[in-house]
Parts: C-alpha cells; structure tokens; sequence
C-alpha cells in the first residue's frame, strides 16, 4: 500500500540515525520484526487520519495486496508472514523461494496485481485461505 511506504522509509530513517554503520540484511531483519510495533505506536501518537486507523496492527495481507477490487469477507486470507519485494522478484519467485505453489500465494494475496509489483510492497508469504 503505497500510504505506509513513507512510514518504512522513516522508520529505516530512524534506525540508520541509532546505528549508521547497520547492515541492508540487519535492517531487513528490523523492518520484520520492529516495523510492525513501531508502525502501532506511530499511528496511535502520531497520525490522525481515519485512512491509517485500519492498519493499527500493522501491515497484513489483506490489506497490502488490495488493489481496489472487492474481496468476500468469508474468505479473507489470514497472513502469519510478510515479506518486502525487492528489486527484480516476481510473484512466482518470491513463492518459490518461500516453498509455495502459485496456487497457495494467490490465495494468501487475493487481488495481488503480479505484473504491478513494486519495491517495497509487502506481500504474504505464510499463511491461510
């Protein structure tokens, strides 16, 4: 979604100030593991727009994946993983190197618009349908 992308780049931002000599993979791992608590707190303090309430517990697939279409609320997919596409993947590479089936990341990324991908964009990589 391309609302939260600003709040990565601060938060990255934030990160590199605390340790400048950080490591690309460190704050990959950081932006997995922190990002979503740092996010929380961000839009609790911070930011009082309706259009972030929504994401209060952070990035999930549902939400990441939606490209304006319309999704049944009984089958929303449960996301228990993301992952930020880098430069170069593609939706069949992502899911291979996650050990999925192109069938099990479409349902876990409904509505995801695999030739509109874009560096950055969070997507599931484990969860349920």
């Amino acid at each position: 979604m391309p609302e939260v992308q600003p709040y990565i780049r601060e938060f990255d931002a934030h990160i590199r100030a605390n340790d400048p000599q950080i490591s690309n993979e460190r704050l990959e791992f950081l932006q997995k593991s922190e990002f979503k608590s740092w996010f929380k707190q961000k839009v609790e303090h911070d930011v009082n727009y309706e259009l972030f309430k929504h994401l209060i517990d952070g990035p999930v697939c549902n939400i990441f994946s939606f490209q304006g279409g319309l999704v049944r609320a009984d089958a929303t997919p449960t996301c228990d993983q993301v992952f930020g596409t880098r430069s170069g993947d593609t939706c069949f590479s992502i899911a291979q190197s996650f050990g999925l089936t192109t069938a099990e990341f479409d349902s876990i990324n409904p509505n995801l618009n695999c030739a509109a991908l874009f560096v950055g964009q969070w997507l599931c990589v484990e969860g349920s349908a």
